[in-house]
């Protein structure tokens, strides 16, 4: 399952790199900064979940 998340978050985050190349507002370049940071925290806790999974 890590590695179907970190595949999913590399797609999505590529998606929000083309994203915030286009015309858009401050406050849609804030959603887009905030979604950054949300996929990164989604990425480490599967990184975390995997690891308990690995000590049970």
């Amino acid at each position: 399952m890590e590695k179907i998340i970190n595949s999913i978050e590399r797609e999505i985050a590529e998606y929000l790199v083309k994203l915030s190349s286009t015309a858009l507002s401050a406050k849609q370049h804030e959603l887009v900064d905030g979604l950054f940071s949300t996929i990164n925290d989604i990425e480490r806790i599967g990184d975390f979940a995997a690891k308990i999974a690995f000590l049970l």
